[in-house]
């Protein structure tokens, strides 16, 4: 799930490498976000965030070392 991987859509759309204090395996967490985000901009799917920018639902747009949020 792309909410538990981004849990904000700013900061971790903008800051992909920045950890989470709540991530078990920060590493892991990390990669995975890394790799969502990537794939997403990459493929423009369609993404889904319980607690992002209504209506939670976007793509993920590469902006400089980070990406951006677009609400559909």
């Amino acid at each position: 799930m792309s909410g538990d991987a981004c849990t904000n859509d700013v900061i971790f759309f903008e800051h992909p490498s920045w950890h989470f204090g709540f991530d078990t395996d920060a590493e892991t967490a990390l990669k995975s976000r890394q790799m969502l985000l990537d794939r997403a901009a990459s493929e423009k799917l369609r993404m889904l965030g319980y607690h992002w920018a209504y209506p939670g639902i976007g793509y993920a747009e590469r902006r400089g070392s980070g990406y951006a949020f677009v609400t559909a």
